[in-house]
C-alpha cells in the first residue's frame, strides 16, 4: 500500500504546483485552430509533470505482475488461446481483439510483451486526449488514475474501446457525427458494450430539470434490485446471459452503492458548471442511469465506465468556465477525495481488484 499513498501525495503535490491563477492565464494567448485559448509561462512545468506521472502509470500498467488485476491471468490465457488456436468464432470475445492479439504474437508471443502492448495503445490514446483537450492536465490525470487505474490492469478488451468511445464522446461534441459513429463501431469490435455509446446520440431530449434524473435514476435502481430488468436484459444481449445470471459479478451491493453515489456527485457538479450544455449533461446522465442498473450485477452495468472517463477533461475545463473563489483549495480538495476514494476501496476492498502488494512480471 506504501507505493499508493506516495503516488496520491506526489500527484496533490503536482496537481499544487501546477495550478494557474486566473490573472496569470490571461497574459498569453494563443491560437490554436483558429480558436482563442489563455494560457501562460508554466505550460512547460505542467506538461513536464503529467507527462511524467501518466509515463509512471504505465510502467505500473504495462510491467505489472500477472497477479496484479483481477482478470489478468485471463487475459494472457486468452492471448495464449488465440495463439494456439486461430480466432474463435464462437467465443464471446470480440473479433477486434482476438485480430489484435494475433497481430500481438506476430511480433512475440511473450506474456509481458502483450501487457506492454495493451498499456501502450490505452495510455497513448489518453495522452493524447489530456494534451490536447485538457486546460489543467495535471488535474485531468490525477483524476484518470484515481478512477481509470484499476480498470486498466484490469479490463482489457473494455480498456481499449473506452479509450475510443473517448474520441467518439468529442466527435459529437464537435458535431462531427458520422465520425463518432464510425468510432462507436469501432469499439464495439473490442467490447460489444460499447456500442451503449450511441445513446450520446440522444443529447436533445437531455432534460433541463434535476427531478426528472433524480426521478428515471429512482426508477432503474428499484427495477434492477427487484430483477425486473433481468430478463429484459437477457433477450437484448443473450451473449452476457452468464453475467447477468450472476447476482453479485464479484462486486457486491456495497461497491455498485459506492458507485452510484460517485455517479450522482459527479453529476451534481457537472450540472453546476454546464448545465446548458446538453452534450456534457447528456454523457453523465448516461453514467447516472447505468450505475444504477450495477444492481443487475451484469456486463451490462460496466458500460458506465465509458461516460464515467470524459471527467479527466470535463472536471478540469470546468473550473475555468467561471470565477470561483478559492478555486485552487476547492481543486485540491476534489483531488484529494478521490484519491482518497482510490485508497479506501483498495483498504476495504482490495478483492475488488488486486493491486498491491504490487510485483512487475516475473
Amino acid at each position: 500500500m506504501g507505493l499508493y499513498y506516495c503516488i496520491g501525495a506526489f500527484l496533490l503535490l503536482f496537481v499544487g504546483i501546477t495550478l494557474r491563477s486566473r490573472n496569470c492565464e490571461r497574459k498569453f494567448l494563443l491560437n490554436c485552430g483558429g480558436v482563442y485559448y489563455y494560457t501562460n509561462r508554466k505550460t512547460n512545468k505542467e506538461n513536464l509533470l503529467a507527462a511524467f506521472a501518466l509515463l509512471f502509470f504505465w510502467v505500473l500498467t504495462a510491467f505489472r505482475g500477472i497477479d496484479i488485476g483481477n482478470d489478468t491471468v485471463s487475459y494472457v490465457r486468452i492471448f495464449n488461446d488465440i495463439l494456439a488456436n486461430g480466432i474463435d468464432f464462437n467465443s464471446g470475445i470480440e473479433y477486434g481483439y482476438q485480430i489484435l492479439c494475433l497481430v500481438i504474437g506476430f511480433f512475440s508471443s511473450n506474456s509481458t510483451f502483450f501487457l506492454f502492448v495493451i498499456a501502450t495503445i490505452c495510455y497513448s490514446g489518453v495522452a493524447i486526449y489530456i494534451f490536447k483537450y485538457s486546460k489543467n492536465k495535471m488535474f485531468s490525470v490525477c483524476l484518470f488514475f484515481c478512477v481509470c487505474f484499476s480498470n486498466f490492469t484490469n479490463i482489457l478488451r473494455q480498456d481499449i474501446a473506452m479509450v475510443i468511445i473517448l474520441f467518439a464522446n468529442q466527435a459529437i461534441r464537435d458535431n462531427k457525427k458520422i465520425k463518432a459513429l464510425l468510432l462507436i463501431i469501432f469499439a464495439s469490435f473490442f467490447h460489444l458494450s460499447a456500442i451503449s455509446a450511441i445513446l450520446l446520440f440522444l443529447y436533445k431530449f437531455v432534460p433541463k430539470s434535476v427531478f426528472y434524473v433524480f426521478i428515471a435514476t429512482i426508477i432503474l435502481t428499484i427495477a434492477a434490485i427487484t430483477g425486473v430488468l433481468n430478463e429484459i436484459l437477457i433477450f437484448i444481449v443473450p451473449t452476457y446471459k452468464n453475467y447477468i445470471l450472476k447476482q453479485e459479478f464479484g462486486f457486491g451491493y456495497m461497491a455498485l452503492t459506492v458507485d452510484l453515489i460517485r455517479a450522482l456527485a459527479i453529476y451534481g457538479l457537472i450540472f453546476y458548471f454546464h448545465r446548458k450544455n446538453r452534450k456534457i449533461l447528456a454523457n453523465y446522465i448516461i453514467l447516472l442511469l447505468f450505475s444504477s442498473l450495477g444492481y443487475i450485477a451484469t456486463i451490462i452495468s460496466r458500460a458506465s465506465t465509458y461516460f464515467l472517463l470524459p471527467i479527466i477533461i470535463d472536471i478540469p475545463n470546468a473550473f475555468y468556465l467561471k470565477k470561483i473563489k478559492h478555486y485552487k483549495s476547492i481543486i485540491l480538495g476534489v483531488c484529494f477525495i478521490f484519491i482518497a476514494y482510490f485508497i479506501v476501496v483498495l483498504i476495504i476492498r482490495p478483492e475488488w481488484n488486486y493491486l498491491y502488494p504490487y510485483e512487475f512480471f516475473k
